[in-house]
Formats: structure tokens, C-alpha cells, sequence
């Protein structure tokens, strides 16, 4: 299969192609890219509160919102011919509604299924709206079969492809998506990748910048420095004597404009704060020195000299010698999630496919997260927003908890990512809303 598509495939590059699709994987930002085209979530939340649905008739909550009634559209089916049949729906809703309270009742009247819980729940319907709660049938370990307009028809480490289940006029009725190799093949000749905005901003081919129409957009995406050290005066150290203007300049040496943040969550997401993180670089007299040079695991192509001479002058001015070490992304999740980690040092994108707090402190907190020691305090306050029904107290502890993750110097913050995003001239129907530029819903497009 060439590597460029024809004019009815939508082709796209991603640096990660994720080794499954599954509803699961929902909050990876690579995973959620494709589900968006495969799969459906039960709800749609189309502004605040409003709520739709493609894949119900009918449905009704009660005022208190302990109760709902939903009717499933029996029209609709799999890819495998399994039928969304109200036995199906039964299932499924009685498992999803589990896992979010135990609290909770189920019954059916032949056509529709009634939820009923033990008190009013107000975020039901946010929850499932969540891509990781849409309807699925498992295919095989790897691909999973949801409602949405495309199924997969082929995964492999290099490319992805996606066909249409019901193919259309002057619209995509195929995706495929490759594993991104670098500068060279986004300058190739051949332009029938359609899709540019998941790699490097530097490297988006300058006839795309000439030819496309762009959207420039502030993402839930933000960048922080980990640093994974066991003795908290050195983490002290780092944090407060790494000056994130230097830095960021260093290891983006093609970006012009940031945007800064005050803690790990990004603005958009609730108990966010604003301005730049408090840094003071003072060396206590009794501060040791770690006995071993630290682990920088450099991401970037680009920055060698200037990571080079940075740490050079960090460890003039505090003792702290640091070494770089190159990784390539088909190695991220080895090296960086797995006890032990092989690195002290690196630079992190954090990503929100909503604005939810699990895609900043999920990482902090878990034992797979970014660290070798944990810090049950920080567990406890996760724990409690994990519980936390209420959008004003979920505001509180995401506030508490990013003041908490700030005091520990366990993550310090680099920017929030603001980029332009580009999409070819003839689809006629583009909403630049959020959200939508970065997951793109395929399918929509015509031209």
C-alpha cells in the first residue's frame, strides 16, 4: 500500500500509533484521535448541559437526577452484525452505571432501561459522554468494534487504517493513519497526507502553511519538567534554580511564543492557576550534592548544544551534574512508564482530551505514573476529587492538589502548548470549535 492516499482517504500522521484500539484508552491523546472515527459515546455534550444523543430514541431525567430512562435505537448495529439490541444495551448500561456508583437499580419495560440511583447524580450524563464508556464489541485483543462511522480495517507498528462503514459522496470513506518517521516524509512531494497537526509545529511542510487554512488555538495540553529524585532537597534544588525562560528557549530552539502556566493544570481546566510557578534558587549551606549525575532523556532532534551547555552552567551554580541520554518515541512508554525509570529528568507533555483532571494528576499519582517514589498525600486528595460529584468541590481539590504536586517539586511547569492548526482549503464545512480541530470527526467533512 503506498504511503499517500487518494482523494477520498483522509491521510494523517501521528508520532505514536497506539498498539490498539480500544475504548479504554480513551484519555490517550493518539488513542482518543482514532476513536473519535470509530467509535460513540452514549451522550454528546454539545454546550454546558445540553446533551444529545446519537444512539438513543428517547431518554429523561428526573429533577433530582437520581433517576433516567434511556431507549436505545435498535436500528443500529456493530461491524461483526451484533445488533444494539435493548439486551445489549441492558448489559452495557448496567456495567457502566456500575462502575460509576454501587448505588444503583436497573430495570426495562421492552423498550427502555431505567437507571435509578440511590441519590441525585448530575454528572450521569458527563460521564457518559466519555469515549471510554462507549458501546463496543470486542473483535479480537487488539480492536474492539464501537458505533462510530468507520471500523478498522487493518493495524500494524507503521500504519493504521480506517474504512467507512456506509461509504459517501465528496467526503472521506477511508483514514489512514502512519507512524510519523521524521521531517523528510512530511516534505514529501506526494501531498495526500491531509493531516499535519500531530507532529512537531517546527516541521509542519512550509506548503502546508502556504496552501491550508489555519486556526491558531490554546489546547488542554501542558509541558512540565518531571523530576524524578527521592530526596526532596534536591528536587528543591531543580525546581527553584532551573529558569524556565533559559529552558525553554533551550529545548525549543525553533518556538518564538509561550505560554505560561502557575502549576500542572492548564487554563480550561477547573482549579487552574494562573501566572508562573513561585522560584527562588538558593543553595543551602548544608544541601548535598546526589552522588551520581542525573538522567535528562532528551525527546527532541534539535537541542543537543544548547542542553549541553545549560547543564553545564546548572551544575556551576548548584553541584548538580546532569547527563543527557537520547530515546526514541517507539521506546516512550517502556522507558518512561516502567519501575524503574530510567531517567531523573524529562520533559513531559500532559495532555486533556477534556478538560478533566485524571490527564494531569493520573501520572503524578499512579504507581505506572512518571516516578519511582510515591506520595500517598498526594493520593489521598486525588482520591477524594476522583469521588467528588460536585463541579464546585472538584474545582477545590484540583486547586488543592496542584498546590500540592507545586510544594512536593515533583513537576515544574513549562508551558501551556498554543499552536495553529491547519486543514486543507476544500472541506467547506470545518468547525473551529474546541476540541474539534485536535480530534477532528472525519466523517463530517465534506466538500
Amino acid at each position: 500500500m503506498p504511503l499517500y492516499a487518494q482523494n477520498d482517504t483522509w491521510g494523517s500522521f501521528l508520532r505514536v500509533l497506539p498498539a490498539r484500539v480500544l475504548a479504554e484508552d480513551a484519555g490517550i491523546n493518539t488513542s482518543l484521535y482514532i476513536l473519535k472515527q470509530t467509535h460513540e459515546p452514549l451522550f454528546r455534550i454539545d454546550d454546558g448541559e445540553n446533551y444529545t444523543s446519537r444512539l438513543l430514541t428517547r431518554w429523561q431525567r428526573s429533577i433530582d437526577s437520581s433517576s433516567y430512562v434511556f431507549c436505545p435505537d435498535t436500528s443500529l448495529s456493530f461491524v461483526n452484525g451484533e445488533k444494539f439490541s435493548l439486551q445489549f444495551f441492558t448489559t452495557y448500561i448496567s456495567k457502566v452505571s456500575g462502575a460509576f456508583s454501587a448505588g444503583r437499580d436497573i430495570s426495562s419495560d421492552g423498550n427502555c432501561v431505567k437507571v435509578r440511583f440511590d441519590r441525585g447524580r448530575k454528572d450521569f450524563l458527563k460521564y457518559l459522554a466519555q469515549y471510554e464508556q462507549s458501546p463496543a464489541v470486542k473483535i479480537n485483543e487488539r480492536v474492539e468494534a464501537g458505533l462510530g462511522p468507520f471500523d478498522v480495517a487493518t493495524i500494524s507498528e507503521s500504519e493504521i487504517r480506517l474504512n467507512r462503514k456506509k461509504p459517501v459522496n465528496r467526503g472521506y470513506n477511508a483514514i489512514l493513519i502512519h507512524r510519523y518517521s521524521g521531517k523528510e516524509a512530511a516534505d514529501a512531494p506526494n501531498r495526500g497526507i491531509s493531516d499535519f497537526n500531530k507532529i512537531p509545529e517546527a516541521e509542519v511542510p512550509e506548503f502546508v502553511k502556504k496552501e491550508y487554512l489555519h486556526f491558531d488555538a490554546v489546547t488542554l495540553k501542558t509541558i512540565v519538567l518531571v523530576i524524578n529524585w527521592p530526596e526532596k532537597s534536591i528536587r528543591d534544588v531543580l525546581y527553584n534554580c532551573i529558569d524556565i525562560d533559559t529552558f525553554r528557549r533551550v529545548y525549543y530552539p525553533a518556538q518564538n511564543e509561550f505560554v505560561s502556566i502557575s502549576g500542572v493544570l492548564p487554563a480550561g481546566v477547573p482549579g487552574a492557576i494562573a501566572g508562573r510557578p513561585a522560584q527562588k534558587c538558593v543553595i543551602p549551606a548544608d544541601f548535598k550534592k546526589p552522588g551520581v549525575p542525573l538522567v535528562f532523556v532528551n525527546l527532541s532532534s534539535t537541542n543537543d548544544t544548547g542542553l549541553g551547555l545549560f547543564f553545564a552552567d546548572l551544575y556551576a551554580r548548584t553541584g548538580i551534574k546532569v547527563s543527557v541520554e537520547k530515546i526514541k518515541d517507539k521506546d516512550i512508554m517502556r522507558d518512561l512508564f516502567k519501575f524503574p525509570r530510567k531517567y531523573n529528568l524529562s520533559v513531559v507533555a500532559m495532555d486533556a482530551v477534556r478538560p478533566d483532571h485524571s490527564a494531569f494528576f493520573d501520572y503524578l499519582v499512579k504507581k505506572d505514573g512518571f516516578f519511582d517514589v510515591q506520595m500517598p498525600e498526594l493520593s489521598k486528595v486525588y482520591q477524594k476529587l476522583l469521588d467528588s460529584g460536585d463541579s464546585s468541590q472538584t474545582a477545590a481539590l484540583g486547586r488543592e492538589l496542584s498546590i500540592l504536586v507545586e510544594a512536593e517539586h515533583i513537576a515544574l511547569p513549562l508551558l501551556q502548548v498554543q499552536r495553529r492548526f491547519y486543514y486543507p482549503r476544500k472541506i467547506k464545512n470545518l468547525m473551529a470549535g474546541r476540541g474539534f480541530l485536535e480530534y477532528p470527526e472525519i466523517a463530517d467533512f465534506r466538500w
